[in-house]
């Protein structure tokens, strides 16, 4: 590959990869909310009597979406630096 046709399609890589983190970052949030709407419930049937381990299932996900939230956020950060830079 030329350094031509590097240069042309960095334009492109780029927007791929920023589409690819705003999808990410969305989906990330939907997920999230919908966590946490399960972590409501959980605590609703806890209060009721009924333990179960939905609410430490909910809890592990919703930390975990938050790191990859997290990182969506800094990746786009990043690309949107680099991309000032080309």
């Amino acid at each position: 590959m030329s350094s031509d046709s590097m240069v042309t399609a960095a334009p492109s890589a780029w927007r791929t990869m920023e589409t690819a983190l705003r999808g990410l970052s969305t989906t990330v949030l939907v997920v999230a909310v919908l966590t946490a709407i399960l972590v409501i419930v959980s605590l609703l049937s806890i209060l009721r009597g009924n333990v179960d381990l939905s609410f430490l299932l909910a809890i592990a996900v919703f930390l975990a979406l938050r790191d990859v939230l997290a990182f969506s956020r800094g990746a786009m950060d990043r690309m949107r630096q680099l991309g000032e830079l080309v």
